[in-house]
């Protein structure tokens, strides 16, 4: 059954229960109280009839009076008649009958049902010189019941139209209460088909459906995001290895190549030592691709175990680590580092800062500058590598902390890289909470660095800091 029509369903059956037994009760209860009313009025009747024959009595009128008073029969405005006398006076035969069992003093009133219509009679016995004398009221109430009969003819025709009146806007209203829940399940069914755009209209209300609506095209942002990145990390996952393979295959189809000719042909001294010189060069490359694979591997599931360090001996530490890459690739290294206590793991900022420093170096010409800068900015310090070379598009700034990405690849090759040294970098500012930041124009070169936390300041008696 659906949602529509359940709400329908139950909505109709609240509708139509609900105002009928409301009706029922409210004109049962006005009926019982104008019954009351008229029972109470013979009751009245009665008890002043009574009263006045014991008036009659006690006064003493002459016998001829008393009979014709106790003979009367009489009719007021209110449809109730009264009769006062022995049992032959009693004008209903069932109060004849129960007026027989009545003893002195008592009285008994039934709401009678005959072919004539409804009455209500009431009997009082009393006792007159020793003899018992009987006063009857009774009471029309045909007229009563009529009423009603005809207030529940016209309340079943009116109970008839609400109930037709109701079921159509019942109708439109549960059919429109459950349109956006139609919405989401057809959103959700598009999005299981592959459609992860797809999202639910929604409205200015804050009732459930729409905070609903609001739910449901939140977890699809995050089920679309998800995906995404999912999308992202397989597509990385088969360039990686797409890239690796590459990486391995050029070098040893070098190397068995050289080794081919070495053991099948009698080649000259020059010639060997070329073939031998390459071999070792490859060799080395490949035993360079290992180590890097191995170290990011490695700081995949790494936690850094930071310690305060003074930020210009690190920076000195990396100058002259550095020194003989400066000299090789003739550019001038420079180093400005403000002084300041910093949190890292001085091992791994050391190979980050060497990474980037030999990057700089290598997109730098000869007599062009490269600066290694650290300072104090928004709460932490930066540590910055600086050049002035070739720079980077856009496109390819995107992408160069990728494993295996070159922007050119024949140089770096040539130069004994392997694409993997960014990636490292990168890791290692994650480690450190920062992100590996990038900003270069083609032309007119590259910045690269990240943010290290400050340490807190010495407390106590001082104590030896570790030395990078």
């Amino acid at each position: 059954m659906k949602f529509a029509v359940k709400i329908f369903a139950a909505a109709y059956f609240a509708v139509v229960v609900t105002f009928g037994l409301g009706g029922c009760a409210m004109l049962e209860t006005g009926f019982q109280q104008s019954l009351t009313a008229r029972q109470q009025q013979a009751a009245s009747s009665n008890d002043a009839l009574c009263a006045a024959y014991h008036t009659v009595s006690q006064a003493g009128l002459p016998a001829y009076l008393a009979e014709g008073f106790r003979k009367q029969v009489s009719s007021d405005a209110g449809g109730s008649t009264t009769a006062v006398g022995g049992l032959d006076a009693l004008q209903n035969e069932a109060g004849r009958l129960q007026a027989q069992q009545l003893e002195a003093g008592s009285r008994w009133a039934c709401l009678m049902n005959t072919e004539a219509g409804w009455t209500y009679e009431m009997v009082s016995c009393l006792l007159e010189n020793g003899q018992k004398v009987y006063v009857e009221t009774t009471m029309d109430l045909t007229d009563l019941y009529a009423d009603r009969a005809a207030s529940y003819r016209l309340y079943r025709g009116v109970l008839l139209a609400v109930a037709l009146a109701s079921s159509g806007f019942l109708a439109l209203t549960s059919a429109r209460l459950a349109r956006p829940l139609g919405r989401v399940s057809e959103a959700a069914r598009r999005i299981a088909g592959g459609e992860l755009s797809q999202r639910v209209p929604v409205g200015r209300g804050q009732d459930e459906v729409a905070l609903l609506a609001r739910d449901f095209n939140q977890m699809a942002d995050a089920v679309e995001t998800q995906v995404a990145q999912l999308e992202a990390a397989a597509r990385r996952q088969q360039d990686f290895v797409g890239n690796f393979t590459h990486e391995l295959k050029t070098p040893l189809t070098s190397i068995i190549g050289y080794a081919d000719m070495l053991r099948s042909y009698d080649l000259p001294a020059a010639e060997r030592r070329e073939a031998a010189e390459y071999i070792y060069r490859e060799g080395r490359r490949l035993e360079s691709l290992s180590l890097h694979l191995l170290d990011l591997l490695v700081l995949e599931k790494t936690e850094c175990d930071l310690q305060p360090v003074q930020a210009e001996h690190l920076c000195a530490e990396v100058e002259q680590a550095t020194g003989f890459l400066a000299k090789k690739y003739g550019v001038a290294l420079s180093v400005r580092c403000q002084p300041a206590r910093i949190l890292v793991e001085p091992t791994l900022v050391k190979t980050l800062l060497y990474n980037l420093v030999d990057n700089a170096c290598k997109a730098s010409t000869t007599g062009q500058k490269v600066v290694l800068r650290g300072r104090m900015k928004d709460g932490r310090y930066e540590l910055s590598v600086r050049d002035y070379g070739r720079g980077m598009a856009p496109e390819e700034l995107s992408r160069i902390t990728e494993p295996f990405y070159m922007v050119d690849k024949s140089r770096a090759r040539s130069q004994g890289g392997a694409g993997l040294g960014l990636a490292l970098c990168k890791r290692i500012a994650a480690l450190h909470g920062s992100p590996l930041a990038f900003a270069s124009r083609p032309g007119e070169g590259t910045l690269a660095g990240f943010a290290a936390q400050l340490a807190p300041e010495k407390a106590g008696p001082p104590h030896e800091e570790v030395q990078p």
